[in-house]
């Protein structure tokens, strides 16, 4: 056997980072009623998004704090449409991160692979850049991480 160790991204790898982000999202905007602001669910994801990456590039570079990043998605985002509420931003914010790591969805055949790697003993890692504590209940969750050392 060449290979003995393989290792795994965990967001858009195996657990469904956007089917999961998405299905929190929509809670959250029914939650807040949301739709007294944004056209459409699809429409406050797209903006959410947009302000979401713009972010987590500044976060990578080293230009913004992990809780400013967690608030500040949410700010930029009901800002477009005119709403200036810090307190709301937060709890968005935190609902978001109690939502997602709960949710299970993964990619297409993840229980079958893992299976079929485990019984030929290779030793599975998980890689992200993710924060821990989320990735750890993301993993608990969808039941990945009785796989992984």
């Amino acid at each position: 056997m060449k290979y003995q160790h393989l290792f795994f991204d965990l967001d858009r790898t195996l657990w469904d980072f956007d089917a999961n982000s998405s299905m929190a999202l929509k809670r959250i905007y029914k939650t807040y009623k949301l739709e007294e602001y944004y056209q459409s669910p699809e429409e406050f994801l797209k903006i959410y998004n947009h302000h979401n990456d713009l972010l987590w590039d500044t976060y990578r570079k080293g230009q913004i704090a992990k809780a400013d990043l967690r608030i500040k998605r949410f700010a930029r985002t009901l800002e477009e449409k005119g709403i200036t509420d810090t307190e709301l931003a937060y709890k968005v914010g935190e609902e978001y991160m109690d939502i997602t790591p709960r949710l299970n969805m993964l990619a297409p055949n993840t229980f079958k692979i893992l299976d079929y790697l485990q019984e030929r003993n290779y030793k599975l890692y998980i890689l992200t850049n993710g924060f821990i504590s989320t990735q750890e209940k993301k993993m608990k969750n969808s039941g990945l991480s009785t796989y992984f050392l």
